[in-house]
């Protein structure tokens, strides 16, 4: 059973080099999907990159399993991928930044398994 985490579990101090990571790996991420060739473009990749570091709740969790929610993961929600551990401060895959505050409250999808 998952519970809550504290405030700073969740928000812990980081250092400058760490933002710098979390800035360039979201520039790639968003450097995928925009291809800049004129000054408009560049202002809408500029504009996209900011909501990266804006926190999105995570709304949706996919369950393995019926009896037992021992197999719970929780899903980005800007790329919809799986996230690896609960409670990170960012997506592993995009680099958006995550709000845990209703994780209880998630969406949850089950996966039966196969027989």
């Amino acid at each position: 059973m998952l519970t809550a985490p504290s405030v700073t579990e969740i928000r812990r101090p980081t250092t400058q080099e760490e933002e710098i990571q979390k800035d360039e790996h979201a520039i790639r991420a968003v450097r995928e999907q925009a291809n800049m060739r004129t000054l408009a473009d560049f202002f809408v990749f500029f504009q996209l990159l900011i909501t990266y570091r804006k926190p999105m709740i995570v709304e949706e969790a996919i369950v393995f399993g019926k009896a037992f929610e021992d197999d719970i993961y929780y899903r980005c929600p800007r790329c919809q991928n799986t996230l690896d551990r609960e409670f990170l401060a960012y997506c592993d895959s995009c680099g958006q930044c995550l709000d845990w505050r209703d994780y209880q409250k998630a969406r949850r999808t089950y996966i039966k398994p196969k027989r």
